[in-house]
Parts: structure tokens; C-alpha cells; sequence
């Protein structure tokens, strides 16, 4: 089978259930959030991301306590992921 067709495949079918969502979010964590790529997210790295982006820190620190579901202070991809 072709493999552009078989991608096309995966992709029309997989997509609907969120398995490719979950990419976006990973690329969007490292590289915006994890800026000494440790594996977690300090308030002061999610802050100073979303500063840039023109968001308040009111905000921000209202966002970053949602997604630090354990609430040690830090996010890490699996809580980051867990958020919808």
C-alpha cells in the first residue's frame, strides 16, 4: 500500500479520537513552556510564555494552577496533557 495513502488513512480515522491532538500539545509544552527542557513547567516559565503572548499574569497563574493538578508547583507533561 502507498504510504501517503496509508497516512491518509491513520490521519482520517485517528484524528476524530484526539491521538494527534496530544503531538500538538507535546511540541507546544517543550518548546513554548520547558524553556531548560527538565520535563516541568515552573509558574515563572509558564508566566513569562504567556507574557509574550500577551496574556496577563492574573491569568497565567489562574491557567497554571489548573493544569498543576498535584500541585507541587511545577507542570509536567502528563498534567499538561490531562488538560483539556
Amino acid at each position: 500500500m502507498n504510504k501517503l495513502l496509508l497516512s491518509t488513512i491513520i490521519i482520517t480515522f485517528l484524528s476524530p479520537l484526539g491521538l494527534f491532538a496530544n503531538d500538538a500539545k507535546t511540541k507546544r509544552f517543550k518548546k513554548s513552556f520547558d524553556k531548560d527542557s527538565d520535563g516541568k513547567v515552573t509558574l515563572e516559565e509558564y508566566v513569562s510564555t504567556r507574557a509574550k503572548w500577551g496574556k496577563s499574569e492574573e491569568e497565567s497563574k489562574k491557567f497554571f494552577k489548573y493544569h498543576d493538578k498535584n500541585k507541587d508547583g511545577n507542570i509536567t507533561l502528563e498534567e499538561f496533557l490531562a488538560s483539556k
